[in-house]
């Protein structure tokens, strides 16, 4: 069997199962990072729309709660047919109605079933009653479902009959010795509210409350929202499980009791709504009884195509290792081997007999007795083998600088490349395959065909340094994967109440000497500097880069200066750090943050570490921003809002 046959049966199965295995284990770890981004985002828009819809609901359930104390409303409630303490429990009403949002209340008593509103423009002033309630008219059996089942609130979506209009209910009881005599509140505007607080300004989440029986309270269609649930039987809401299989409700029944047990904890599972793959955040409010769901469609927000380019290099690159192992066997070893041969062969009995040990392989066997057959003719033909062995070395080298192509274009995708351990368990096995042949390569003869054992000495030695390089190339890609797991999953550290001035000196003592080396240093410190919540290390390692970045950036500027100083005003305090390097075109400073851009040349950086500061200073609510201009400096600045 010849070398490159048997190199053929060895490697490509290798490469195949490589490259599943690696598939497998990219695919993974491209899921979990998904999921880490998912959840987190869902946080980040659970809190914000927690402040946007829920906050405004616990202001007006606390202001109907003082209103409903005052003695005034329960002293009507008890005596409602009494003229008197009607119109002054009104007139309060009409006074107090401005605190609420609507600017509206209503007022429902158990005595008399009277029904009494009144609005923003004073429409019904001194003709509050509006109806009377009945018990046998399906649009008030909220009235009669709540009178005796209430608790300390209630919300409701349903369309007033006599006012025409529909809204978003608060319910609160009036109650004279723990009995419930009546029902007061106040309510938002339907379209309004889900318009205003429950939209995300982002079409890839989708808001959806439920009340404690899954009912849809709240929801962007309301098609989908069960009015009046509070006087519905139970098979006549319309609830969210219907959206949603067999395995989606389970885990979201589970999620939801985990949510109710643990109101800060908030899971995320995954589920298909409507057949769409989403993932969903489930958020507990005590206070209403109700849950805030947060979908995400990940196949919109994160899509698959996102990471096509990644599976690309996953197959790509161990075929390309092949072609290049390929190319290189068969032109290194196979074709100057065939070739010596036939050299040997047309000048028989020319040179002087040389004897090697005897070669493994085929084509080597054919080799030896090729030299064999004309060693007695070698010493007339010496020169014209030399002048020959000249012209071919240098062809090799240039065969080498274009055979390097390869690998230059292997170096442009090496900061996309994802953990490739199982090609470099691989390439270890080539490199013992190549061992394995260095000896009898080493024995080869000289020759004139073009090639002498020291060539093909310089041939395995360049392989093998080959083969170390790309072994060498599988450890930066791993480590730029662990540069990307930093990124999707960070996590603050022990946060301190301390001095942006301590923090910048902790950093300058960090690279000082190097600073003073190789750049004019300064810096200055506002005082005095109060104090702020933050995580000292993450924003020393940052201020450490940054100084870094700046040294590298005036090292080949006339000018090198670096200057960091801090501030301090009214609103907010920060860092600033100037250099005199060859700053940024403003094309490239969009992309500055961006992961894994960088301006340095291949194998210096990762351009990571931008992106880790601007996640890290927003998790604090601060900002970096950037001024620059190719040719005169950068100035980089970072804020923090003052405590």
């Amino acid at each position: 069997m010849n070398i490159q046959r048997r190199f053929r049966y060895f490697v490509i199965p290798i490469a195949i199962l490589s490259i599943l295995l690696t598939f497998v284990s990219v695919r993974s770890v491209i899921s979990n990072i998904v999921r880490d981004w998912t959840s987190d985002a869902i946080h980040h828009e659970a809190n914000f729309m927690f402040d946007k819809s829920i906050a405004p609901i616990e202001r007006e359930i606390a202001l109907a709660k003082t209103i409903v104390s005052d003695p005034l409303i329960s002293d009507w409630a008890q005596n409602p047919d009494n003229p008197q303490k009607q119109r002054a429990a009104l007139d309060f009403l009409n006074q107090k109605k401005s605190l609420f949002q609507s600017k509206s209340y209503f007022v429902a008593l158990k005595a008399n079933l009277h029904y009494y509103h009144n609005n923003a423009i004073d429409e019904f002033t001194f003709s509050e009653h509006r109806y009377t309630l009945v018990t046998s008219n399906s649009d008030d059996a909220w009235f009669f479902s709540l009178i005796n089942n209430i608790g300390e609130q209630n919300l409701n979506v349903d369309r007033d009959r006599g006012l025409n209009i529909v809204q978003l209910w608060i319910n609160l009881p009036i109650r004279v010795d723990g009995e419930t005599i009546g029902l007061i509140g106040t309510g938002f505007e339907l379209n309004n509210f889900i318009s205003n607080k429950i939209t995300s300004f982002d079409d890839n989440y989708s808001v959806v409350m439920i009340d404690s029986s899954g009912a849809i309270q709240l929801d962007n269609d309301q098609d989908n929202i069960t009015f009046g649930s509070a006087g519905k039987l139970d098979n006549d809401k319309r609830k969210i499980f219907k959206s949603l299989n067999q395995k989606g409700e389970n885990n979201l029944r589970l999620a939801l009791k985990t949510a109710m047990e643990q109101p800060s904890v908030m899971p995320v599972i995954e589920v298909f709504r409507y057949g769409v793959r989403e993932f969903v955040g489930v958020s507990y409010i005590p206070l209403i009884d109700w849950y805030q769901l947060i979908f995400v469609d990940i196949n919109k927000a994160l899509p698959e195509s996102d990471f096509t380019s990644i599976y690309l290099i996953i197959f790509a690159t161990p075929l390309l290792v092949i072609l290049v192992l390929s190319y290189g066997l068969r032109r290194y070893v196979i074709n100057p081997v065939k070739q010596l041969q036939r050299s040997t062969d047309d000048f028989a009995y020319e040179r002087k007999i040389v004897r090697y040990q005897k070669a493994r392989t085929r084509e080597f066997r054919e080799l030896e007795n090729a030299f064999l057959s004309m060693a007695n003719q070698i010493q007339s033909h010496e020169r014209t083998l030399k002048d020959k062995i000249t012209q071919r070395t240098q062809d090799l080298i240039q065969a080498e600088k274009l055979s390097s192509l390869g690998s230059i274009a292997a170096g442009v995708a090496h900061e996309i490349n994802n953990p490739l351990g199982f090609m470099r368990s691989n390439l270890e096995i080539i490199e013992d395959y190549v061992k394995e042949l260095e000896p009898t390569v080493r024995a080869l003869p000289a020759s004139e065909n073009g090639h002498d054992s020291g060539q093909l000495n310089y041939i395995i030695d360049d392989l093998s340094d080959a083969l170390t390089d790309s072994i060498k190339g599988c450890e930066r890609i791993s480590h730029i994967v662990n540069g990307l797991r930093q990124y999707s999953l960070q996590e603050k550290g022990l946060i301190e109440s301390i001095s942006l001035n301590h923090i910048a000196t902790m950093a300058i003592e960090v690279c000082l000497q190097e600073m003073q080396q190789n750049t004019n240093f300064s810096y200055t410190f506002d005082e005095p500097m109060p104090l702020f919540d933050i995580d000292p290390k993450a924003l020393t390692n940052i201020l450490v880069s940054m100084l870094k970045n700046a040294a590298e950036a005036v090292a080949s500027s006339d000018k090198k200066d670096v200057v960091l100083s801090t501030f301090a005003n009214n609103k907010t305090i920060g860092v600033i750090i100037e250099d005199t390097g060859i700053g940024i075109t403003e094309d490239n400073i969009p992309k500055l943050f961006t992961p894994f851009y960088t301006t340095k040349p291949i194998g210096k950086g990762l351009g990571l570490n931008l992106a880790v500061a601007m996640a890290t200073v927003k998790s604090f609510d601060g900002s970096i921003e950037v001024q620059s201009q190719h040719g005169t400096g950068t100035q980089f600045k970072i804020s923090f809002p003052r405590q």
